[in-house]
């Protein structure tokens, strides 16, 4: 028994162990602050290795912006030649320019059809409607974080700068998605707002009040995922938590659907109605954290 549970503790571990999140801070973050926001993400992911992705960022606002574009392609070919098993059990987490160092990365990710864990942008100074954000849903593969401070008189003040429109850590997102999850806070005007390690407290905070993200598995499903483009011609079987089976009006062919109308699967029905079970099953356990 003593050695079954030591197993079960093993797999566990090496699940847990799997992660590993990639910080990239923002601009003029120094060595001591950034150790402080290392130990806020250790409690937000107990166990998982964190490395801070520095960059030439203690310089002049506009010559930031220009080092922060070299090192994005710089973090994009590091991620790219990891193996896919490891690339994709990875964490982006960004915070003021660095927010926009990850959506670069993840834009790049995307045309590649990569995928990583989770990512979390924090005080983003990037427009709040940056079309790169819909490439978060395409490499992704659970949950994507945001926090906003309204009274970050940083992004309030310096964004506009640069450039124009309203930034995403100020405002939030103008648009919403089932895997994004944001939080905004409503605070007086502040140049402290914008520090990384009281972004990093909220983002914990958002953490620790949702489930655990989880991921449906399916074998021999689609890849990559495409959306619904003639469903008008497909007939609703089956829907759970928003999941759908779904039949073809004039052939025996059967399709699987996601909440987000992507397609998961297609196949004839006795296969699409196990996958369908299976998924069913997955959706009624209860994720680990």
């Amino acid at each position: 028994m003593k050695k079954v549970f030591f197993i079960v503790a093993f797999l566990a571990f090496s699940l847990l162990s799997a992660r590993e999140v990639f910080f990239v801070p923002g601009w003029r973050t120094g060595s001591s602050a950034r150790e402080g926001c290392v130990r806020i993400m250790r409690d937000i992911w107990p166990g998982v290795p964190i490395s801070v992705k520095s960059w030439n960022s203690r310089v002049p606002y506009k010559e930031a912006r220009n080092n922060a574009a070299s090192f994005s392609k710089e973090l994009f070919n590091e991620i790219r030649s990891m193996p896919e098993s490891r690339r994709r059990d990875l964490i982006l987490v960004g915070h003021s320019i660095g927010a926009g160092i990850v959506l670069e990365v993840i834009s790049n990710l995307a045309a590649e059809n990569m995928q990583i864990l989770e990512a979390a942008l924090l005080g983003g100074a990037v427009p709040d409607d940056d079309a790169r954000m819909w490439d978060l849903f395409k490499v992704v593969r659970t949950r994507c974080y945001g926090v906003a401070f309204a009274g970050d008189a940083v992004l309030k003040l310096l964004y506009p700068l640069s450039e124009s429109g309203s930034p995403l850590g100020l405002t939030g997102w103008k648009f919403c998605h089932p895997r994004w999850v944001e939080t905004r806070i409503e605070q007086k005007l502040s140049f402290f707002n914008h520090y990384a390690y009281l972004y990093l407290e909220e983002l914990d905070r958002l953490v620790d009040s949702l489930p655990p993200p989880r991921e449906i598995v399916i074998s021999d499903a689609v890849a990559p995922y495409h959306f619904d483009e003639n469903g008008l011609y497909w007939q609703k079987v089956d829907n759970v938590s928003d999941w759908e089976l779904q039949k073809h009006l004039f052939y025996p062919d059967f399709r699987i659907l996601d909440p987000e109308k992507r397609v998961r699967y297609t196949g004839s029905e006795a296969p699409a109605r196990r996958t369908f079970a299976d998924i069913v099953r997955q959706l009624s356990s209860v994720p680990a954290k």
